[in-house]
């Protein structure tokens, strides 16, 4: 691997590691954020005794740690964040579109163009790692007899506010211009090392020759 695309490839993953630090902050207080909505818009909190409240708050909180964690070591690697870079330039931007709309349920109008680029669900191999979250909050939820999600759309969504001084949206806008850079890079250095390959080979035909 060329020093470009070394280079290249660092720096997508600088932008990742920021927006991976930005969920982790969020994510660890997601589970009681929701929890709580969740108890304060519901008749069935009133049947749940103080006890009951501290440990669903104990284990909202809980939740929201392991989460963090979880996303931290998910979102490690370079694999879900390079998985774009294999999508041909050509369908780029309605690979996004159909990544967005994989995770909003029909009848929900769909951000498209540079909307997507923006939104986090449009990389779907990390989205799906970080969806999944979703499934415990629901399980807690349910185990002390809170309702099920009523938000449109359900689940955890893409935080649009600023977290830390840091805004993911744009954040999300970097990493597609991070990928259109990688693969330019990865473009060039196959052309360069083809050349090279290629001079290699005529140098070892005239060498045979005298």
């Amino acid at each position: 691997m060329s020093s470009a695309l070394d280079a290249a490839r660092e720096h997508l993953m600088a932008t990742a590691a920021v927006i991976v630090g930005l969920l982790g902050e969020d994510l660890t207080l997601y589970p009681e954020r929701e929890i709580r909505r969740r108890f304060l818009d519901s008749a069935a909190a009133d049947a749940l005794t103080p006890e009951d409240v501290r440990s669903l708050r104990a284990r909202a909180q809980a939740l929201g740690a392991s989460f963090a964690s979880l996303v931290a070591g998910e979102l490690a690697g370079t694999e879900p964040w390079l998985a774009l870079t294999a999508v041909p330039a050509s369908d780029y931007e309605a690979t996004l579109e159909r990544n967005v709309a994989s995770f909003l349920p029909a009848g929900l109008e769909l951000p498209l163009g540079e909307a997507c680029r923006k939104d986090l669900r449009s990389v779907a191999e990390v989205w799906s790692r970080v969806a999944a979250i979703d499934r415990e909050v629901e399980a807690l939820a349910a185990a002390f007899g809170l309702p099920a999600d009523s938000r449109t759309p359900p689940g955890y969504t893409p935080p649009a506010r600023f977290i830390s001084h840091a805004h993911l949206p744009t954040l999300v806008e970097r990493y597609h211009r991070d990928v259109a850079e990688y693969v330019r890079t990865a473009s060039a250095t196959r052309v360069t090392d083809a050349e090279a390959i290629r001079r290699t080979r005529a140098s070892r035909w005239t060498e045979a020759g005298s």
